[in-house]
């Protein structure tokens, strides 16, 4: 035996600086009236079969992430994620969506029992005969009666089967917003209201405008870039929709489709002092155009060099709305991209045009020019939280001014690799006067001219409601953005 080692000399082991924080994936959300997705969740895929088992073949939310998935990319990049989210209204009511696999009756003919939970009550396990059931529909039938027996809460429940999803639903009408469970057993394995049978568990809600909808959802989860309704709205809902996007100062894309000419009119008037709103002409109704700028961003691998794109002479496998110039001259002044066509010897060449966004005169209103401030803003703000959580502490000090702006580095470096940060663009005086006001350095405006950009943080304090001093770091970026060519002017001087 011996005295232990630690008592003299204890070594700690741990790995350390390693907190990472996750960045956003800049990935599109569709909103959808689909009843199988709850109010209070966001679902995402990156498996186009599980899309269709869940939604259905022939369902809208299929088409669009089929045309989603299948497009490639100049660097042969493409989309690999999609979200769903639940736009409800008129409210949901607590409700399970069984599994969608094909049943036979021999299988559902037991007898067994079922419990569910409504919100914080979990009811007495009942016994459901369905051996005598001659049907889907009959087994409904006996389901629903049996659960309306449980309790006065459920009195007012209903049970159907929709042959063409091949789906038991219950839904409890009256349930408020509460959250809904079956517990496991045989008969609602049987049934595929189990989790690991497929089933989706509807949490009952309010109404909510479609506002409302994509702010508490951006609330839920945040891990997407662009969104759009399939469901057709008011211009006063278009309108509140981006006086909210405008409002969270570039960090989603609001994508929506204009029928003509008159809409893409109505858009512009409504739209046009709003940030981040892209409108694309849209004809076909079994097309989907104004996903284009969706696609791309969600395409984007913004870790390759010179990734960043112009949105514009993009190609997809769509219709093209417009062939006229003087259409193409219409929709540009109202700032309605479409897909558009011209030719060369007879050969016709169709590309997204051309590549805009609402907004006013401070906005990004060119789209890749926006999407790059989303990328950049996302990556800089994920450095410095996991900054935050690595360190004891940043102080307020220049020892902590230079631990940020050191982690901010690398997000400029990899600007400048993939494309966001444009090197060697001249400045016009307006621009350079700016720069040396807004940094008090009169050659600040050439380091931002020859090597992209200027970085710069300070410590600064403030005073809190409830009377505290406290410290606060501001850094300020200031880079010269990756502009975008859209035609070129020749002249061919013969001598």
């Amino acid at each position: 035996m011996a005295i232990a080692f630690e008592k003299y000399v204890r070594i700690t082991s741990g790995v350390v600086g390693n907190v990472g924080v996750r960045q956003r994936e800049l990935i599109l959300r569709i909103f959808t009236e689909c009843p199988f997705i709850s109010p209070d969740e966001a679902l995402e895929f990156t498996d186009l079969n599980n899309i269709r088992d869940f939604f259905g073949m022939d369902s809208e939310e299929y088409r669009r992430a089929q045309f989603y998935f299948a497009w490639v990319s100049k660097q042969a990049t493409r989309a690999k994620k999609i979200s769903f989210a639940r736009f409800a209204p008129e409210g949901t009511n607590p409700a399970v969506y069984g599994g969608g696999s094909t049943k036979t009756l021999t299988a559902l003919q037991i007898s067994g029992t079922l419990s569910i939970t409504l919100g914080d009550t979990t009811y007495p396990d009942e016994v459901v005969n369905l051996t005598a059931a001659a049907s889907f529909a009959d087994a409904a039938a006996i389901l629903q009666t049996a659960i309306q027996d449980i309790d006065e809460a459920l009195e007012d429940a209903t049970v159907s089967y929709d042959a063409t999803t091949r789906r038991f639903a219950l839904s409890v009408m009256g349930g408020g917003n509460q959250k809904i469970s079956i517990v496991d057993s045989a008969l609602s394995r049987a049934l595929e209201w189990t989790p690991e049978t497929g089933a989706s568990f509807i949490t009952g809600s309010d109404a909510r405008d479609a506002a409302q909808t994509v702010s508490e959802s951006a609330e839920l989860s945040n891990n997407f870039a662009s969104f759009l309704f399939v469901t057709p709205l008011s211009d006063d809902d278009h309108q509140a929709i981006a006086a909210w996007n405008d409002a969270q100062n570039v960090k989603f894309i609001y994508v929506m489709r204009a029928i003509g000419k008159t809409t893409a009119q109505n858009a512009f008037n409504t739209l046009s002092g709003y940030a981040g709103c892209a409108v694309t002409l849209a004809p076909v109704s079994a097309e989907f155009p104004e996903m284009a700028p969706a696609i791309v961003l969600a395409a984007t691998d913004y870790t390759r060099r010179n990734s960043t794109c112009n949105y514009m002479f993009q190609q997809f496998n769509l219709t093209p709305s417009v062939d006229k110039t003087s259409d193409s001259d219409m929709f540009d002044a109202v700032r309605c991209n479409y897909y558009g066509v011209t030719q060369t010897a007879g050969q016709l060449l169709a590309f997204y045009q051309r590549g805009i966004l609402m907004g006013g005169s401070s906005a990004p209103t060119d789209m890749n020019t926006y999407v790059n401030e989303i990328w950049l803003k996302d990556f800089a703000g994920s450095q410095i939280m996991a900054l935050l959580l690595s360190l004891q502490k940043v102080s307020a000090n220049e020892r902590g001014r230079a631990q940020l702006i050191n982690i901010l580095l690398p997000c400029v470096d990899m600007a400048l690799f993939n494309g966001a940060i444009s090197v060697g663009k001249p400045l016009i005086p307006t621009q350079k006067a700016f720069i040396t006001e807004e940094t008090g350095d009169p050659d600040a405006w050439r380091q931002v001219q020859d090597k992209g950009f200027w970085l710069n943080c300070t410590i600064l304090t403030e005073v809190t409601d409830d009377g505290r001093t406290e410290y606060y770091a501001q850094y300020i970026l200031i880079y010269s953005k990756d502009d975008v060519i859209r035609r070129v002017e020749g002249s061919h001087e013969l001598i």
